[in-house]
C-alpha cells in the first residue's frame, strides 16, 4: 500500500492529514478487511471522508474481494473547515 498525505499552507509543511493502514506490516490478504484510519495531527473539523482504490470507494474496513492483488494506492477525500 502506498500512503500519501495532505499538506496545509506553503508555510506549514506538516500534512493536515495523512492515511493509516492498520493491518498487520500493511500487508491484506484476499477475503481479509482492509482496516483504515484518518489522522488527523491537527485535530481540524472534519465533516466528511471518503475512502477509494483506484476508482473504487471503499470504507475503513473493506473486505479485499474484488481487488487485484498487487501495491494499489489509497486516496481520501476529506471534507473539513469548508474545505476539500
Amino acid at each position: 500500500m502506498l500512503l500519501v498525505a495532505c499538506g496545509g499552507t506553503s508555510n506549514d509543511t506538516t500534512p493536515n492529514f495523512s492515511i493509516k493502514v492498520t493491518n498487520t506490516k500493511g500487508n491484506v490478504t484476499l477475503g481479509q478487511p482492509l482496516k483504515i484510519s484518518l489522522v488527523n495531527k491537527k485535530k481540524l473539523e472534519v465533516t466528511s471522508t471518503t475512502y477509494k482504490i483506484g476508482d473504487k470507494a471503499i470504507t475503513p474496513n473493506t473486505p479485499l474481494n474484488d481487488i487485484k492483488l498487487g501495491k494499489h494506492t489509497i486516496t481520501a477525500t476529506i471534507n473539513y473547515d469548508g474545505k476539500t
